[in-house]
């Protein structure tokens, strides 16, 4: 429950436009979730893919990138993941890359 909460304010703040305060959320967020479910778990992975997305929107491309990165990496180990997560993560680890050199 509490990591629902954490991720939906973490959105909610993204989403209305406080990108600054939506990083300190999702770090905040992210912290925490390691420190109580693992390095390993695909609910990290969900909180590292949102922090990419608002760095990448910050214009934070290699931070973005390798939030994506080790979101990838985590769910490279999980059983079953969405394919469209997956395509999505994908995308954004290698976007900011694109991005920076147009």
């Amino acid at each position: 429950m509490a990591r629902r909460r954490l991720g939906k304010l973490e959105v909610s703040e993204f989403g209305a436009g406080c990108m600054s305060i939506s990083v300190n959320y999702a770090r905040d967020a992210i912290s925490r979730q390691r420190r109580l479910l693992g390095e390993n778990d695909p609910d990290l992975a969900a909180s590292l893919l949102e922090l990419a997305r608002i760095q990448a929107a910050r214009g934070e491309f290699d931070d973005a990138r390798a939030a994506a990165r080790q979101a990838l990496k985590i769910w490279s180990n999980t059983v079953f993941v969405d394919p469209a997560i997956l395509l999505d993560t994908r995308q954004l680890a290698e976007a900011p890359r694109r991005l920076a050199a147009a």
